[in-house]
């Protein structure tokens, strides 16, 4: 199916954090942009994850794009259903598959927080939908 086949769920959006970190990965300009492709693809999900290498990681989802000029580069994603948002919260690459443990503990802090964020719109919302709606007045009586 190519991509035009599917439709869009989420919207991509990248922490600065990521933004940081991806420009550290010490891969060319033409593989950076690759993997960007691949992640702005994640607009489609879940209608497209069997074409993703993906594991849930900490609350997000890694996915693995293998040995790009010589290092495993992870994207670690959290997915926000009640925005429909898909946030990219860190960026590694590593000679080896290892996860260092500053790593887990940045992937779990933006998750946490994301999360955080999360519930107080939910509140909000709840709040704003528990407030009792202006009526229109028409000569003094409620239409």
């Amino acid at each position: 199916m190519s991509e035009t086949e599917y439709q869009v769920n989420y919207k991509i959006f990248v922490t600065k954090s990521a933004r940081k970190h991806g420009r550290k990965l010490g891969i060319s300009k033409p593989a950076l942009k690759e993997v960007i492709e691949q992640v702005k693809r994640l607009k489609h999900w879940p209608d497209n994850e069997n074409e993703f290498t993906y594991e849930m990681a900490f609350g997000a989802i890694k996915f693995s794009f293998d040995f790009v000029e010589g290092h495993w580069i992870r994207v670690y994603v959290f997915k926000d259903d009640f925005r429909k948002f898909m946030w990219v919260i860190r960026v590694t690459n590593k000679k080896t598959n290892a996860l260092t443990t500053a790593d887990r503990i940045s992937v779990e802090t933006a998750v946490s927080e994301i999360k955080r964020e999360v519930d107080f719109l939910k509140r909000q919302q709840l709040k704003q939908e528990a407030q009792p709606i202006l009526k229109s007045l028409k000569g003094g009586k409620s239409e």
